[in-house]
Order: C-alpha cells, then structure tokens, then sequence
C-alpha cells in the first residue's frame, strides 16, 4: 500500500508545483502593476562630481513616485536648495549606507556614478553590494567612450552574473554605444551574462523649485524677444579645449567681427594713442589689434555677448579683441552657486554645445543639453545631436547644419535668416522628420525653426513640453524598476514554490 502512495504523492507534488509555477508566470504581469511604495530604493554618490544628474535621478524617482533614500556626504554650491522638491532631507552619509545594505534594507541601488575609475578608496562600499545579492544594481555609466576594460569589468560582473544589473545611460547614443559594448563583451569573453543586461537611458532634468530662484537675477533677462535674434550667447561646462572648441570659436567670431561688426551689434572704433599706452599686454601680441569693438547705440538686435559657464582653470587664451575692459564680448562665470548657475542660463537666448569631440555625439552624454531644457534655454542643435539627444524637442532647440559652424549659424540668426532653411532651402519636410523621430515626440505642425508663425518659444510651449519629457521619464523609470522588482519577486516566489514541492515529496 505505502508503495502505491508514495508515487501518488510524488506526481501530486510535481503537478502542484508546475501549476505553482504556471500561475506565477501567468501572474507575472499583475505583479510588475503594483504601486512602487513598498520597493526600497537608494541613490548613492560618492564622487564630489555629478549633482545635477543626482536631481535628474530623484525627480525620476519622484515622478514614478517610487521611496528612496540619498547617501552622499555633502551637496555642492547649494544644490541641496536645488533639490529641495523632490528630496527635502539632508543625504544620508556614505558611511552609512554598508551597514544599510548588510541588514537588507535595500531592494535597488542606484548608483549616479559607476565608472569604475572614479570608485578608488570605497571597496568596502562595493563590497556591501557584492554581498547584499538580493539587491538589484543600477549602475549609471558617463565614460561610455572608454568604458569597458577590465576593471570595468570586474566591478560589475558578479552583479551581471547574478542578473541583478542594470545600466543606466543619460542619452540614447550613450545606451546605444553601450549596449554595442555588452554584445561585444559576449562575444569576445564568451560569457553570456552580459547578453542578458539591460541598458536603459533617460533625460536627467528637474525643475527649479521657486524658493531656489534668485529674487534678483545675476543677469536681467534679454530684450530679446522669445523668438528673436539671440544676443546672449552661452557655453557651458568646464572652460578646456579638451571638452568645448572654444579657440574655434574664439577664432571664427573674432574673424566675423572684424569682416563686419555691426551685424553683432557693434562698431570698430580705433584705438586712441592713451588707450594704447595704458594696454602694455598688447606689446606681447603678436598681431596686435588696431581696433576695438564697440557697442552700437540702440543696436537692434542688442550687441552680442557670449558667456562661458563653468570652471575656469585659466587654461584657454581669450583674444584679446574679445575681452575689452569696458565692453567685453566673452565673459566668464566661474565657481557660482547652483542657483545663480540656472539664473545665468535662464537670461540665456542660445546655447552652443561647441563640442571639440565627436564623442558627445556618439557615445558620452554632455550634462550641458539638459541643463539647458532645466533653464528653458534654447540649444543650436543639429540633426546629428538630435539623434543623440532625442529627448529634445521644440521649443527646446533651434535646428542648424552640422557642417556649418556655430557661429555663421549664429550670424545668420542675427541676420534674420534661419540657419536651417538658410543652408537647405528645400529641407522643411527633413526638419519635420528629424523632430518626429525625438523621445517625446512633436505634431508635424511644429517646428524648431526660430523665425516664422511656427514653433514659439512660449512659458505654455515649454509647459508642454516639460509635461511630455517627465511623462516619459517616468514610464522609463517605472518599467525599469517593474522588471527589477518583478524578476526579485519571481524569483522569490519560485523558491517558496520549491520549498513546498519538497515538503510534499
């Protein structure tokens, strides 16, 4: 007798625990729907590097209304103030944050920077992660041109083995490049873990919180109108050849100045003999200017400026045309806090991104593009950045040639000529298709045109826009943490399923 019933009970068992296992597959998708409350969500800098993409990664969580705690030592230049409507608490320092993770009290950690070269002197913090096994990781990555070797590799590969990885990118290009990178790792390594890594991108922007702005502006707004010629021309980022063509720049204003000034809204005016004798720095030009550019009176539109944004280490060489005492084109703002940062940009008309690389077009992610839709600031973008950057979308940018430089895009504005259209007459419907194709999409009747009864760079315009960007930011978000959560929770309930399998075997 107890020889027939123990088979019976074996084929119950079985069959009890594959239709356990089908109701959990089936089921699955029910699961991924719950409300993220009671995921457990930890955001970790370590760097001193990165505030503003630690904004755009709690404004994320904070639309997908996901809990998450930050653990960083300090915020810089008072972006804590910056911060303060989507994370009003002080971060919670990093030597905190082991003890946090050896007590499980974390389902996700998402970590801003995860380049393994910025991560010297915090092995125990990696440690931690290695062994919290049930914690999923998101690993943001920046260097994506150079990522990849070997201890790359070796930080993050018990995390893929243990497909609890996930790589996080600030551009499509990035995630494009990146996952290119994964494929290769598989097949170079043979090892199929990475195969099975998600690379997810997003647009790490945030809004300014109306107790973080200035009540008086470092720089009033331009008299341009919002759909007017620019004359507040900015730059931003660190000020080194090596991240931005600035002595391109440099050399193609100074070029168009001296061809014609009064289109930048300025004359030439001699140099007089006391002006001369008082300037002993021109001696050591080697071609000193005769001349200095003065601005027009009632010039329409206003003289052109161009403001470079960022940490100055001396290392670029202004001409000396451009850096009069009295009415200097270029002007520098360097070492400012985050709110006169925004405020600055804010009093913008365009942004140049200038890059002196490819790189920012095909793999790294250039934090000047957001910060730009964070201020509501216009960027000169080109087809080629747009594929790249496809979060952007009018009114956030005006569209112009990549062959044509930045500045004779800027001199065609000045001139009431659209950069765009004023290279290829017949290229509407091109435009109109380049816009389609961004991450948020736009009506085909808009344009990112500057002149015309098109696309106005209006408050309602950017309204909308910020509403479609954090929409799609937070189904990115959203799915991104489903499927960590989903495949945490399935496999949980898979074991508990084995577990009573077992017991009835």
């Amino acid at each position: 007798m107890s020889g027939i019933t123990r088979p019976r009970n074996l084929l119950a068992g079985l069959a009890l625990g594959l239709l356990t296992l089908l109701v959990l597959f089936t089921s699955h998708d029910r699961y991924r729907q719950k409300s993220f409350t009671e995921l457990r969500i930890a955001v970790v800098e370590h760097t001193p590097y990165h505030d503003e993409v630690i904004g755009g990664v709690l404004a994320a969580l904070y639309e997908a209304e996901a809990d998450y705690d930050l653990y960083r030592d300090r915020l810089h230049r008072g972006f804590d103030e910056i911060l303060s409507d989507v994370y009003p608490d002080s971060p919670i320092r990093l030597d905190e944050l082991v003890p946090a993770l050896d007590e499980g009290k974390y389902d996700v950690l998402v970590i801003v920077t995860g380049d393994e070269k910025f991560w010297g002197g915090r092995d125990d913090l990696l440690d931690a992660m290695r062994r919290s096994t049930s914690t999923h990781i998101i690993c943001l990555v920046h260097e994506i041109e150079i990522y990849g070797n070997q201890k790359d590799l070796a930080m993050i590969a018990p995390f893929a083995e243990q497909e609890r990885l996930t790589l996080l990118t600030l551009g499509q290009h990035s995630a494009r490049t990146l996952k290119t990178k994964l494929s290769r790792w598989a097949w170079e390594r043979g090892e199929p873990m990475w195969e099975n890594v998600d690379v997810v991108h997003f647009a790490p922007v945030f809004k300014i919180p109306a107790s973080a702005k200035l009540e008086t502006p470092v720089i009033e707004c331009s008299n341009t109108p919002e759909d007017g010629p620019p004359s507040r021309v900015a730059i931003l980022g660190r000020i080194h050849q090596s991240n931005r063509d600035y002595e391109g720049i440099f050399r193609d204003l100074v070029i168009a100045l001296t061809a014609d000034p009064k289109p930048w809204g300025y004359d030439s005016v001699p140099y007089t003999a006391e002006q001369l004798a008082s300037l002993p720095e021109l001696a050591l030009e080697t071609s000193a200017p005769t001349h200095r550019f003065v601005p027009l009176e009632h010039a329409d539109p206003p003289a052109f400026t161009l403001h470079l944004i960022g940490e100055d280490l001396g290392l670029v060489a202004i001409p000396f045309e451009l850096t009069d005492a009295e009415h200097p084109i270029v002007r520098i703002h360097s070492n400012i806090e985050y709110r006169e940062f925004y405020d600055i940009l804010g009093a913008m008309d365009l942004i140049l991104p200038a890059f002196s690389t490819f790189t920012y077009l095909d793999a790294r992610s250039s934090a000047s593009i957001p910060a730009a839709v964070i201020a509501r600031t216009k960027v000169l973008a080109s087809p080629a950045l747009l594929n790249s950057y496809t979060y952007l979308s009018p009114p956030a940018y005006v569209l112009a040639p990549l062959s044509v430089s930045e500045i004779s895009s800027i001199a065609l504005l000045r001139q009431g000529r659209d950069p765009w259209l004023g290279t290829f007459p017949q290229a509407l419907e091109k435009e109109i298709d380049v816009m389609s194709a961004g991450w948020v999409g736009v009506s085909a009747s808009s344009s990112a045109s500057w002149f015309g009864n098109r696309a106005r760079a209006s408050a309602s315009n950017w309204e909308n826009y910020e509403r479609r960007l954090a929409k799609k930011n937070r189904e990115v978000w959203r799915d991104m943490l489903s499927r960590t959560r989903g495949n945490n929770g399935l496999d949980s309930k898979i074991e508990q399923a084995i577990e009573v399998m077992k017991v009835d075997e």
